[in-house]
């Protein structure tokens, strides 16, 4: 899956991508399903602001994709009139082991919105994010294809907290799912991802946070 998800990276590389954590959510209610989550009024704030600053900076999404999970949903689209998002496939859950799922639920408890750095000092959850990030890129690469996107296509990825992080990581280290030293990679790793922030790459580059 490694090798596959090194040749995905490098088709995703042709584009200008938007990684963008979801916004500010209500507390989880009696019953409730994790993924039905809401965004709540500050989180709705959040993505529109967002949305704007990116628009200001000439970063207008023509595709959009989003995780299943309602509040990444709402994120990336948090305007009726904005394009409609499509959601990454229920094989995408499917492909996730749920050994990998609770290893990382389990480090999102003990870290919380700790930088990137913190989880993959931990040998297990490192490998756990390492398969997840490489099932989440073909699952982007699959649904960008199938739409025969061109270079100057911009895509804006709704996702979680550190997994947003992960897959950044994954796309400007050119399909590898390491931290060798290097400037872009250094200060991903040490960055706190605040809610509805976005990571843009261009080319396989980090570019901005905004």
């Amino acid at each position: 899956m490694q090798e596959l998800a090194k040749a995905a990276v490098k088709y995703l590389a042709s584009f200008t991508l938007i990684i963008q954590r979801h916004g500010n959510t209500d507390p989880l209610e009696p019953g409730q399903s994790d993924l039905d989550r809401k965004l709540s009024k500050l989180g709705t704030y959040q993505s529109v602001d967002a949305a704007v600053k990116r628009d200001q900076m000439g970063y207008k999404p023509t595709f959009k994709l989003a995780s299943i999970a309602e509040r990444c949903v709402d994120t990336v689209a948090p305007k009726p009139i904005e394009l409609a998002t499509v959601k990454l496939p229920e094989l995408y859950a499917k492909m996730v082991t749920p050994e990998d799922q609770s290893v990382i639920d389990a480090a999102v408890e003990i870290f919380k919105y700790a930088p990137l750095n913190a989880y993959v000092e931990n040998e297990n959850v490192y490998d756990a994010l390492e398969r997840w990030t490489a099932i989440a890129a073909l699952c982007v690469t699959t649904e960008v294809a199938r739409r025969n996107l061109k270079p100057d296509d911009v895509i804006l990825i709704g996702c979680h907290a550190v997994l947003s992080q992960a897959l950044a990581l994954r796309l400007i280290a050119r399909g590898r799912f390491d931290h060798e030293q290097d400037r872009s990679v250094d200060k991903l790793l040490a960055l706190n991802l605040d809610e509805a922030e976005q990571i843009i790459i261009e080319q396989g580059n980090l570019k901005h946070v905004l």
